[in-house]
């Protein structure tokens, strides 16, 4: 399903989608997929991917599931659902036999925002090396305590996390009790593009992990918060926004 401007109408009679009257309407930027599971041990299944496949985030039945991580999710702590001090310490990694393409969140040292970096590996003892942290204009370092790791395969132990290895093309899945994985629908997000925005130069604007929680009995699927890119964009105008 493609929108384009004219889906929108005019100024002066703009168009509105909407669920019908006691309807149920998703709009999914998900890709549903269809694998083969096998055990791979300890409550984990294993299932092999398509080349190029990336994924942001997983779907299981219409709900979204976490990356790997430590701490695990835990639906009451706060910030992050959970945080620790040792979240990405020489200890913790030393079990960490590949981190590269893990992710450190953590708040700033004085509660001042955030930081994000994506993990680049291991020094010969054991540090781990990590790039990013641009989100912040007030560099005064990374909060001691508030911070966690995601996308780490060793820390995939608890029901309803998810590891995609992108070079061995496998996906790992720890189901919970209540899913059965063979009969599951699944959905991956990677983020939504949308060609053809042109201002008069013929420009591109990326939307990765957008959302705009619809009305009306409609309803979001495969969707969450994140970050806008533009590539040779001009003349762009953003409003109605919540950030």
């Amino acid at each position: 399903m493609i929108f384009t401007p004219e889906d929108s109408g005019r100024l002066d009679a703009p168009v509105t989608y909407a669920a019908c009257k006691g309807e149920k309407v998703v709009i999914s930027g998900g890709s549903k997929l269809h694998f083969r599971w096998k055990a791979h041990g300890d409550g984990i299944m294993q299932a092999q991917t398509p080349a190029g496949l990336e994924i942001d985030q997983l779907f299981i039945n219409g709900q979204r599931q976490h990356m790997a991580r430590y701490p695990n999710y835990d639906p009451d702590a706060t910030p992050y659902n959970g945080a620790a001090a040792d979240a990405f310490s020489s200890e913790r990694a030393a079990h960490w036999a590949d981190p590269a393409g893990g992710y450190i969140h953590a708040l700033h040292a004085h509660l001042w925002g955030g930081y994000h970096y994506r993990i680049t590996g291991k020094t010969a003892a054991g540090e781990i090396t990590y790039e990013g942290g641009w989100q912040n204009n007030r560099q005064m370092g990374l909060h001691d305590s508030r911070r966690f790791v995601e996308n780490i395969f060793e820390e995939l132990d608890a029901p309803g996390e998810w590891f995609h290895d992108e070079k061995a093309h496998i996906l790992y899945y720890y189901p919970p009790e209540d899913v059965d994985i063979d009969s599951a629908n699944l959905a991956a997000e990677r983020g939504y593009r949308c060609p053809g925005l042109d201002q008069g130069g013929g420009a591109e604007l990326e939307l990765d992990r957008s959302y705009h929680p619809p009305s009306d009995g409609t309803t979001a699927g495969s969707s969450a918060s994140g970050r806008t890119g533009g590539n040779g964009c001009h003349s762009l105008r953003s409003g109605g926004c919540s950030i």
